[in-house]
């Protein structure tokens, strides 16, 4: 394939450099380079509403958290329609670094992943319950991985099964059964499986690369691929040779999907890019959405999208190189693919280092 192709969907479509490249001629991409442009406006049909979401639970890393030693993450909760401070939620009891989370749909449980330090290799999943604010035990114990996604189970159906990154491989656990499958075993044909999204459709989209480690980090490249529950047709989304395209969120109904995108050179990785922007696949008709609204903001980089429960707002987080990372959202049209109303969450957002804001009841 030749730099710059970009690879698209189950239809098996191959699309030259100028989709990409021709929807962002006109808007800025990297900070210095931005002009002036009037922003989007909201759409006379746009969804107001919040749904079932009532918090954020967003990731902090405290600094000076014991005594001298690292700054360690830990999980705030915020009200959404709420004024008072963020309140602190969940600190690993073993006392390592709280990092990667997700939520179930329902609100019923979060998966949080501890490390040694943020940088260790020796992550473990574990479930909340969150009612109680107590871990569950799962048969066989934590389980070893990262980057986790909960089925997106219908009203009224508990939550149970989540997919997450690991050692082995992408794998499909259960609260009540533990480790259920493995999807696609580390470094199948040389590729390196993570970050998983499980999509309302039975299928789930990760990112892929030659390069990097499945637990952690991804480098040099990466491309978006998507994966039956059972393991079966397995095949690439989306990809382009000259960007790295990684952190894929699928919006509750399915059409989009979020992601970060940045430069695919020796030096880039899936780490905070100060150059990353985030892009929206539309599964629909095949092409790349800009939400430059939330990209113009400001000219720190964009990473790590996620939706509201509804699909009509996303949240991200900033990289700018320093230990200070802050969480803007913006209003999103379902229909259009249309953004608009960016603004930076003051209330969550400190000189500390926020994080991966997850939308849950």
């Amino acid at each position: 394939m030749t730099r710059g192709t970009k690879r698209l969907g189950s239809l098996g479509m191959l699309v030259g450099a100028s989709l990409l490249g021709a929807a962002c001629n006109d808007i800025p991409l990297f900070g210095q380079d931005a002009q002036p442009r009037p922003h989007d406006t909201r759409p006379p049909n746009w969804d107001d509403t919040y749904g079932a979401d009532k918090y954020f639970y967003f990731w902090r890393i405290l600094p000076n958290y014991s005594q001298g030693e690292e700054g360690k993450g830990v999980v705030f909760r915020q009200r959404i329609d709420g004024t008072d401070e963020p309140e602190q939620f969940w600190l690993a009891p073993s006392g390592k670094c709280v990092g990667c989370h997700s939520v179930s749909r329902d609100g019923k449980y979060m998966a949080v992943v501890e490390l040694t330090t943020r940088f260790g290799l020796d992550p473990s999943v574990h479930v909340v319950d969150i009612a109680t604010q107590t871990e569950v035990e799962m048969p066989g114990g934590p389980l070893a991985g990262t980057f986790t996604s909960w089925e997106p189970t219908a009203e009224g159906v508990p939550a149970d099964r989540f997919v997450m990154a690991s050692p082995f491989g992408l794998q499909i656990a259960s609260v009540t059964s533990g480790l259920m499958t493995t999807l696609t075993e580390t470094a199948t044909d040389g590729w390196i499986a993570s970050m998983p999204s499980w999509g309302p459709d039975g299928r789930i989209v990760y990112a892929r690369s030659h390069y990097g480690d499945s637990r952690i980090v991804l480098y040099r490249e990466a491309e978006l691929w998507s994966i039956a529950v059972d393991g079966t047709d397995n095949q690439v989304l989306y990809a382009d040779t000259s960007r790295m395209s990684y952190f894929p969120e699928w919006s509750p109904a399915g059409r989009w999907i979020a992601f970060t995108d940045g430069p695919a050179d020796a030096n880039s990785s899936s780490f905070s890019s100060t150059q990353a922007r985030i892009r929206i696949f539309d599964t629909t008709g095949q092409t790349i959405v800009n939400p430059d609204d939330l990209n113009d903001t400001s000219s720190a980089g964009r990473t790590w999208a996620t939706w509201s429960a509804v699909g009509n707002r996303l949240t991200c987080s900033t990289a700018n190189a320093t230990e200070d990372s802050d969480v803007y959202i913006v209003e999103f049209d379902k229909e259009s693919g249309v953004d608009f109303n960016s603004e930076k969450l003051d209330i969550i957002s400190t000189d500390n280092f926020e994080h991966i804001p997850r939308w849950a009841p």
